[in-house]
């Protein structure tokens, strides 16, 4: 028995062509999905701005705005928000800068409706078993946010680093994992919990859509920075930060599908290089929040 109305998943569909938006109402319809279109850019974050949808599907070039405006609207209303960009001229520097953006996947055109559903089936799966990572599913468990910095606990952000490995292996793609330790809490346990607050605040807000923030210790943080070239990392936290304050920082920076495949060990690794980077050997005077200057050993 089909799906009632009440119960499809609510996917909108953003292209300016109406034969395309037709023939893909006409496929989500027959797959048991409710397809919602819009006929550009700012008609749908109009509509995303007035009701929620499971996923949204759009067209990159549109008048009026872009499928990149709409990708960061939709992050600016939910990070996690599952957003597929379709393009009829894909290139290794367009699938990097969507993906960085926060883009969940992408579809080319001319496109089956056999790519289409996968797609949007996998993306859809993922976003389940990522948001329920977040849910504590009993009270002994570790909940999926650190209670102290609003970033993502330990174990949970382990298990969004083995998803990120899986999307970059079935789309070819890459990512930078960065551990940041600040040497600046040697001070009593209230005050190092208020700089660790405070630390966590800055990195937060000086992240870019589409990249995440773990607590992998007690005194240190994990950033997973999608389709990101270490050269470009120092850009990824400068843009946006206004913080005036100093830290002591030293980092480790790795890059996946360059080392080690697994989460754990690759943020085991960015961790022991975080550890060798006191060294003066390895200053690299990388400003990853200004006006702090950090040790990174890649």
């Amino acid at each position: 028995m089909a799906a009632s109305k009440l119960d499809r998943q609510r996917i909108l569909i953003v292209d300016d062509e109406k034969i395309i938006r037709s023939v893909l109402i006409d496929i989500l319809d027959m797959n048991g999905y409710d397809p919602v279109p819009a006929r550009n850019g700012q008609e749908a974050i109009d509509m995303m701005r007035n009701a929620p949808f499971d996923l949204i599907l759009t067209d990159i070039v549109m008048p009026k705005a872009t499928g990149v405006d709409v990708l960061r609207v939709a992050k600016e209303l939910d990070p996690l928000y599952p957003v597929i960009m379709v393009t009829a001229y894909p290139s290794r520097e367009s699938v990097r800068k969507m993906i960085s953006l926060g883009a969940a996947d992408y579809i080319i055109k001319p496109f089956s409706v056999d790519t289409v559903v996968v797609t949007i089936d996998k993306v859809l799966e993922m976003h389940s078993q990522f948001a329920k990572l977040l849910v504590t599913r009993d009270t002994t468990l570790e909940p999926g946010i650190d209670p102290l910095t609003g970033t993502f606990s330990a174990s949970t952000f382990t298990e969004i680093v083995k998803h990120e490995i899986a999307r970059c292996q079935r789309l070819d793609t890459d990512f930078c994992l960065l551990n940041i330790m600040v040497d600046s809490y040697r001070t009593g346990v209230a005050r190092a919990d208020t700089l660790r607050k405070r630390f966590a605040e800055v990195l937060l807000n000086a992240a870019r859509p589409g990249d995440l923030i773990g607590r992998t210790g007690v005194d240190d943080f994990t950033l997973l920075l999608p389709q990101t070239e270490p050269k470009i990392v120092q850009v990824a936290f400068q843009r946006g930060n206004k913080s005036t304050e100093v830290w002591n920082l030293r980092g480790g920076l790795t890059r996946f599908p360059d080392h080690v495949d697994s989460s754990t060990a690759l943020i085991a690794r960015a961790r022991a290089l975080c550890q060798k980077a006191r060294s003066k050997d390895y200053e690299q005077g990388l400003r990853i929040l200004t006006p702090a200057v950090a040790r990174v050993r890649v």
